[in-house]
């Protein structure tokens, strides 16, 4: 039953999964905070929460019982981390304007206590924050306010925070300063093995390039990210990669094939980081290729996708974004209606961001193709003199040859064909300008350089799998060796338990077999001494009480019965075993081997200044009757002339040695008698050896025993 157990044991062990357990660090961390209250505690709980994006009300409960000890204790530190815990969880409910609040808080308090790299974290934190609600001056005021805090440039945070600087001035369309800090970003992540900041410039490199129609650069930078995000799993890095080179792929019609199956794997690399906003992207940009191969239906499933995935107030960029893909499916499966309904939702947010931003020229490019698709040409051409001046400060060459066909039909409908004419010229002039075919030449360069990479990849990928599948096939060969090894212990186990519990019974049968001899001795050491040695006393008595007296005639009957009284006394004695709390074994083995009259000289030595008195009185009593059975044996079997008997005593081994000179006998032959039996028992009731040898010249027998 006990085996069945341990089997099924270790075969559900086995097939647990790793995460089966619930999260012990979490439940730890709970454990903490809620028996100590100190606000270490709660905030330490706080921080893994809040990591966890979990904003919840055990978050709360815990940082309001951490605030209260940080303040009792009037605690400046404590006091700097509620207030950062705080601006966390207002950042993640959206409620921006309490963040910043919290956050100066905690700067302030940071930078009381000169808690550089908490202050610096705050600031970056900051400047973060105005970067995703698009105020790039803003941004860059709190994080060149960290960067100035840093003791050196070879700080952790240094790369992060030149790229959100980067990040901030290509919002705002300068690319050169742009590129300026992305480079230096760049260089600082290289030193400082910084992988993160590394793709993320890269990435910004690339789209900077783009926009300045620098595509060997651009693809350059692109590939060099592509290698990064696949060899250290960064599927962020992938997907925005993955996005770019579909958007530069779909500039050239020939490649729009391309630039889906591209915009596929952005869709599936964002799934995989289970990023909702960078999965919305990765849609919005699939969404955008269809419609540019004109499968509107398509293109309408992925733009509803994106939308699935963010939340239109938080995100007006992504809806925009998709917008901008909507509205002219709609318009062109002749949905107006639906396609006006985006339109007027589009009018709302366009004013929240930058009028040099990709979204806003979407948008106006949208609002001309409705106003052309609906007859509404005034609506184009405004729109159209809107992108314009947009145009004017921030060119954007892949958008001109749409922007001016569209112009020129709105033109031509409204009875401008002067107009539309130049339109048309220049929409022709930049759809087949010698920029578009040097474009068209590097896609197909990169495009040879990528699937070769692709495949150097995919190469990888199989040798990893095969990896993690040899590392698997191990685990399971570990662990199979490890459940037989736990078998064959167990097994071990009980085999020693078994031969423990054997020899437990044969010693409670050995101990009783020698406690039924000493017994049967002790009754018939009184029975001879209280019963024939007083009836032969009473005999002797009543012969010399005879009257009248017969002289000389008993005289002799007398004295006989004399002596068979005396030697049926010593055999009383001798079967009553000595007392041995009121001598030693050395003591009581003297005198008895002193006193004995045997047919054969007898030798008794023992250890000189042994402490005999350590020998306990039971193992005494055993080593005693060994001698007396011994002796008997050499009476009766060896003919001897003469024996001896040595006892001795070093490191607790208490060792006894009889020896006789008679003519021995076989000891692998002979079967045990009772005396050899009882000797025999007796050894294994001490826990001791027994070892006799024996051959014509005499027989020796050991015993040890540990005392």
């Amino acid at each position: 039953m006990r085996k069945k157990l341990l089997i099924c044991l270790l075969a559900l062990w086995a097939v647990l999964p790793a995460g089966a357990s619930e999260d012990k660090e979490l439940d730890k961390l709970r454990e903490n905070a809620e028996w100590s209250k100190k606000h270490e505690d709660c905030f330490a709980l706080c921080t893994y929460l809040i990591e966890r994006n979990a904003a919840t009300d055990e978050f709360l409960f815990y940082l309001d019982e951490g605030y209260r000890d940080a303040k009792k204790k009037d605690d400046t530190a404590g006091l700097a981390d509620y207030h950062s815990l705080k601006a966390d969880y207002y950042l993640l409910t959206g409620d921006g304007e309490k963040f910043m609040l919290h956050k100066k808080a905690a700067l302030t308090r940071y930078k009381a206590l000169h808690a550089t790299t908490d202050a610096i974290n705050c600031l970056g934190q900051m400047g973060y924050y105005y970067l995703m609600a698009h105020r790039p001056d803003s941004s860059r005021y709190y994080t060149r306010r960290g960067i100035a805090l840093l003791p050196s440039t070879s700080h952790e945070y240094y790369p992060a925070l030149l790229h959100n600087v980067a990040t901030s001035f290509a919002d705002e369309g300068c690319s050169d300063s742009a590129l300026y800090y992305s480079q230096k970003a760049q260089e600082s992540a290289i030193q400082l093995k910084d992988t993160s900041t590394r793709i993320d410039s890269y990435l910004q490199m690339g789209v900077l390039y783009q926009k300045k129609n620098r595509l060997t650069e651009a693809l350059e930078c692109y590939e060099n990210a592509l290698r990064l995000a696949e060899h250290f799993n960064e599927y962020t890095g992938i997907s925005v990669l993955y996005g770019n080179m579909a958007v530069l792929y779909s500039n050239n019609a020939t490649r729009t094939d391309e630039a889906i199956e591209m915009a596929d794997k952005a869709v599936k690399a964002a799934l995989e980081e289970n990023d909702p906003p960078l999965t919305a992207n990765a849609y919005i940009i699939k969404s955008s290729l269809h419609r540019k191969k004109e499968q509107h239906r398509q293109s309408l499933d992925a733009a509803r996708r994106a939308l699935a995935y963010f939340d239109k107030e938080e995100y007006p960029r992504f809806f925009l974004k998709a917008t901008a893909c909507l509205i002219p499916s709609y318009l062109a499966l002749g949905l107006t209606d639906s396609a006006r309904v985006y339109q007027a939702e589009a009018d709302k947010y366009v004013r929240r961001l930058p009028a040099n931003s990709n979204e806003v020229k979407d948008y106006y490019l949208t609002r001309m193709k409705t106003g052309n698709a609906t007859r509404q040409y005034a609506e184009t051409l405004s729109a159209a003199d809107t992108l314009r001046k947009i145009f004017s400060h921030f060119p954007d060459m892949s958008a001109l040859p749409g922007f001016y066909q569209l112009q020129a039909e709105a033109y031509k409908e409204t009875g401008h064909d002067g107009k539309a004419y130049e339109a048309m010229k220049l929409a022709a002039a930049y759809r087949d300008s010698v920029f578009n075919k040097e474009r068209a030449g590097l896609l197909t360069d990169f495009i040879v350089k990528y699937k070769t990479l692709d495949k150097e990849l995919e190469i990888a990928r199989l040798q990893k799998r095969e990896l993690a599948r040899k590392a698997q096939k191990l685990q399971y060969i570990a662990l199979f060796v490890t459940l037989v090894t736990l078998l064959l212990l167990a097994l071990g186990v009980m085999l020693h338990k078994h031969r423990r519990q054997k020899q437990e019974a044969e010693l409670k049968l050995s101990r009783k077999y020698i406690e039924g001899i000493d017994s049967f001795c002790n009754r018939m050491a009184h029975e001879l001494h209280d019963g024939v040695c007083n009836d032969l006393l009473a005999l002797e008595w009543n012969l010399k009480g005879i009257n009248p007296p017969v002289g000389e005639a008993l005289s002799v009957p007398i004295t006989t019965l004399g002596e068979i009284q005396q030697h049926v006394r010593r055999i009383s004695h001798g079967l009553t075993a000595p007392a041995f709390q009121y001598a030693t074994l050395d003591e009581v083995l003297t005198d008895f081997t002193a006193h004995l009259q045997l047919p054969f000289e007898l030798a008794y030595t023992s250890t000189e200044g042994a402490d005999w008195s350590k020998v306990p009185p039971e193992k005494g009593h055993e080593i005693y009757r060994i001698v007396q059975e011994s002796i008997n044996n050499i009476i009766k079997h060896a003919q001897a002339t003469k024996a001896s008997v040595s006892l001795s005593m070093e490191n607790h081994i208490l060792t006894l040695v009889i020896a006789d000179n008679g003519h021995g006998f076989d000891v692998a032959a002979t079967t045990e008698g009772i005396g050899l039996r009882t000797i025999s028992e007796r050894v294994t009731g001490m826990y001791g050896t027994l070892d006799i040898q024996s051959n014509e010249r005499g027989t020796t027998i050991t015993v040890q025993t540990r005392v």
